[in-house]
């Protein structure tokens, strides 16, 4: 069993191949803009569209009427065809969804927004001894392979070896990349690996917390070089437009743009991995970012600083990156993620099952409701992680949790309750909360403290020891 995944590389071109991944770029810029002018005259003069078949089949005349493209290896020319072709189907498919004017029309590609190019397959191209050789690039373009590509058996001949699908080449400020599709194997089975079930919170005072009781801290990686990114920022709209000043300063924005994302991607890369390790089952909220950019309730008005700063704080923390992460190594590892709806997530007791309604401003869960569970106290995030997994452990039979392929990724989603709430867990409202002011969002609160608050273990977690390396809560 195997999965496609793509492995990136950065390469060391010289001087004379890095002039030819440049002149490649822009040949291919060009020959983008190009098949998009002639697809929106066609469609406007016709009535009709142009094929990625008929503008492939044209290439034959244009690489022999102009020497420049009959020395670029043609299948990087198909390639960039079939990127159009995929921009019109994907700008088609969010029309037909009703998406209307944010349908995203393909648009034509300056030099700062044209970025790559790829094969349209692996084929008239060697990869060998590290390097890679085809057509329009002199000599051999070294690759740091830093990890080996992974060893698979053949479709059809079973042979083991390193099957490339596809390639493709990335340029990012003045370094360039490259990135091979291959098969990658599939865990079988779980041995060696954690086989319990965790659920986690999604947050920006913190960036996750467990069912087990662990925090995960936010290193809030826009904030440590947010006064390097305002200086560049300054620093580009200081110098005139077209200059080649400003062309100087935009790279070095760039530069810093790159190192957040890169050093938030590595926090998470490392997260997804450690969760994926060590539980055969994650349990996660479906959240919706875009409703919460900019999010209000009725009849409340906040400070645009306030929204800027929640917007800012959540993007940072970058939820779904989080989960497209689980989704794929879930996959590989044989591990089952399971994402539950995050309706009421905080409001909901563990214990109880009733709803508690909290503000932003409650880092407590308090169990209001007369009975067994009266006055339980927990953290609030720590509650609602424990809400997921027991949502996420419901909807999933016993014999499946762990089970890798043979479980596929879930989705529970439930039915919409009118107003939030549900006839058959009554709402009581927790009695330590306060009146909702301006400003006390999450991402304004410190994470919430423990000390003082009893935090009674999940059932099933009973003997755990989130603190001793190796344990299953770990």
């Amino acid at each position: 069993m195997t999965m496609l995944l793509t492995y990136k590389y950065r390469l060391n071109p010289e001087k004379r191949q890095h002039r030819a991944l440049e002149r490649i770029l822009e040949q291919q810029r060009q020959l983008y803009n190009a098949a998009l002018c002639e697809r929106i005259e066609c469609y406007r003069k016709t009535g009709k569209s142009i094929s990625e078949v008929d503008q492939s089949r044209s290439l034959t005349q244009i690489r022999a009427d102009d020497p420049a493209f009959a020395l670029v290896q043609r299948r990087i020319q198909r390639g960039t065809l079939k990127r159009l072709d995929r921009a019109y189907k994907a700008f088609f498919r969010r029309a037909k969804e009703g998406a209307g004017a944010s349908s995203g029309f393909p648009k034509f590609k300056g030099r700062e927004h044209f970025d790559g190019f790829a094969f349209d397959a692996f084929a008239q191209i060697t990869f060998k001894d590290g390097g890679l050789w085809f057509a329009g690039m002199p000599g051999k373009l070294r690759i740091n392979l830093d990890r080996p590509l992974p060893e698979t058996p053949h479709e059809k001949t079973g042979e083991m070896g390193v099957w490339i699908k596809n390639v493709w080449f990335k340029r990012e400020g003045l370094i360039w990349y490259v990135g091979f599709q291959v098969p990658a194997p599939v865990r079988e089975n779980r041995n060696g690996l954690g086989k319990g079930a965790i659920g986690a919170d999604w947050g920006t005072s913190v960036l996750a917390h467990l069912s087990s009781g662990e925090i995960v801290p936010n290193p809030r990686h826009g904030e440590a070089l947010a006064q390097d990114l305002a200086r560049t920022q300054r620093s580009v709209s200081r110098k005139a437009k077209g200059s080649k000043q400003r062309l100087k300063a935009r790279r070095h924005l760039q530069a810093v743009q790159r190192k957040i994302a890169n050093r938030r991607r590595n926090s998470l890369d490392k997260l997804s991995a450690r969760l994926v390790k060590n539980f055969g089952t994650i349990a996660i909220e479906d959240i919706a970012v875009k409703g919460l950019m900019d999010a209000e309730r009725p009849g409340e008005t906040l400070p645009e600083f306030v929204k800027t700063r929640r917007n800012r704080e959540v993007l940072d923390t970058a939820p779904y990156l989080l989960r497209q992460m689980l989704t794929y190594k879930a996959q590989r590892e044989g591990a089952t993620l399971i994402v539950v709806p995050s309706t009421n997530t905080t409001q909901e007791c563990f214990w109880c099952g009733g709803l508690h309604f909290k503000e932003l401003t409650d880092a407590t869960h308090v169990c209001t409701r007369p009975g067994p569970y009266f006055n339980l106290k927990a953290p609030r995030k720590l509650n609602a992680a424990r809400v997921i997994l027991k949502r996420a452990l419901a909807c999933v039979p016993a014999p499946l949790r762990g089970a890798g392929r043979n479980a596929p990724i879930k989705n529970h989603r439930g039915g919409p309750v009118p107003g939030g709430l549900s006839g058959s867990s009554p709402v009581v409202r927790n009695a330590r909360t306060s009146a909702r002011r301006p400003g006390n969002t999450e991402a304004e609160q410190s994470a919430p403290g423990r000390r003082g608050v009893e935090t009674p273990p999940l059932p099933h977690a009973r003997g755990r020891d989130p603190k001793v390396r190796g344990s299953p809560g770990w």
